[in-house]
């Protein structure tokens, strides 16, 4: 967990998701009130800045999308949606997308 201030002044603690991938670490938040998500770390020049939006679709089978999008790397721009299982926990999402944005940024 940790704390949070929000812009319209409330505070709150929030769950945070942690991802290890060799020697980086990843810091990954998901809002439960705006469905904002939020994934940042790394280390040296390896570091992964994203930010994006999840949403639940209901029309058929229902799924869940986290569309990111930020930077990688040096500067390597990113714009990805990753389509997950309704069933699937927010921090296996999470460490999924954070591995995959870590083979990304350590090329």
């Amino acid at each position: 967990m940790a704390n949070a201030a929000y812009a319209d002044g409330h505070v709150g603690a929030i769950p945070i998701y942690l991802a290890a991938i060799a020697d980086r670490r990843y810091a990954c938040y998901s809002s439960s009130r705006d469905d904002a998500i939020f994934i940042s770390g790394g280390s040296g020049d390896a570091q992964v800045e994203l930010s994006g939006r999840r949403k639940m679709t209901t029309s058929g089978p229902s799924r869940m999308h986290m569309r990111v999008s930020g930077t990688v790397g040096a500067g390597q721009n990113i714009n990805h949606v990753f389509t997950f299982s309704s069933a699937t926990k927010m921090d296996a999402a999470f460490r999924q997308i954070s591995a995959w944005a870590d083979s990304r940024a350590s090329r």
